[in-house]
């Protein structure tokens, strides 16, 4: 009777254990005891004075902040992670967020990462994976529009910020308005003949580029984002099949667009720079 009573614990385990993470989408400005709950907080190198906390480090507004390792000896290396709630993404999803960075040491002892792990928000046990580098950004002392992508499907995922620097180095850096949602089907992509998709030509470009619209689409707006998560563009109040979209300042390089229509992203695609 022991024998299976344990083998149906492992099989309940098995099909409901993991089905535990929030519906998205999933919001946070950690505002509120409501928005701060179910984050936690591992500590897995030395242990600064400083940590993640909610302001903090010269930030007046309830974001979640990481301060630098004031007076570090050159042998301490403080690695602090902030992990969400469980999340259930049923596809691949997509997260927006505002990020401040400040004080970058030289020379460069210091990472900002964000990572998505299953099974086990321990980051020493669980699954965690690379998800965006965002260390040095700029500019600093500004809130930038971030966009990352999510090519995961888990019913248990969590979302982890990773603060890592050696010695006395000083960055600080800080996330605020955190939104997080799956792709449930990007559009264009399900046969779907009220579906939109982006077609870019000439993609690889130089000056500028022509984006045609599936179809006609009235107020959306057309974002770009660089590799590093970074909105570098927007072109606002979209309304017709096609938009161009020059250059200017933008180096060369990937670079993802994405057309939105209030906060959901109903297309997209890839461009590339070319000098």
């Amino acid at each position: 009777m022991k024998t299976n009573l344990t083998l149906f614990a492992l099989l309940f385990a098995a099909c409901f254990g993991h089905a535990q993470g929030l519906s998205l989408p999933y919001n946070t400005g950690f505002d509120t005891p409501a928005e701060q709950a179910g984050w936690e907080q591992y500590r897995t190198g030395f242990l600064s004075l400083y940590d993640w906390g909610i302001g903090g480090g010269g930030f007046s507004q309830n974001c979640l902040s990481h301060d630098y390792n004031v007076g570090g000896n050159p042998q301490d290396t403080v690695v602090d992670w902030f992990v969400s709630p469980p999340m259930n993404f049923t596809s691949p999803g997509q997260m927006s967020l505002k990020v401040r960075t400040s004080g970058f040491s030289t020379p460069f002892p210091d990472n900002f990462e964000i990572w998505f792990g299953t099974n086990d928000p321990d980051p020493e046990t669980g699954n965690f994976e690379l998800v965006a580098n965002l260390s040095f950004m700029l500019p600093q002392f500004t809130w930038l529009d971030t966009l990352i992508q999510l090519p995961f499907v888990s019913d248990s995922g969590f979302i982890a910020f990773k603060y890592k620097t050696i010695g006395a180095a000083w960055s600080t850096y800080a996330v605020d308005n955190i939104s997080i949602d799956v792709l449930s089907a990007i559009p264009g992509e399900d046969g779907n003949p009220e579906s939109v998709s982006l077609k870019a030509f000439p993609n690889p470009f130089h000056s500028s580029v022509a984006i045609e619209i599936s179809r006609e689409v009235s107020g959306a707006d057309l974002e770009l984002y660089d590799l590093y998560g970074r909105k570098v563009r927007t072109m606002s109040g979209i309304s017709g099949g096609r938009v161009r979209l020059d250059r200017e300042e933008l180096k060369s390089g990937m670079y993802f667009l994405y057309l939105k229509q209030g906060h959901k992203i109903i297309a997209a695609d890839k461009l590339i720079i070319t000098d």
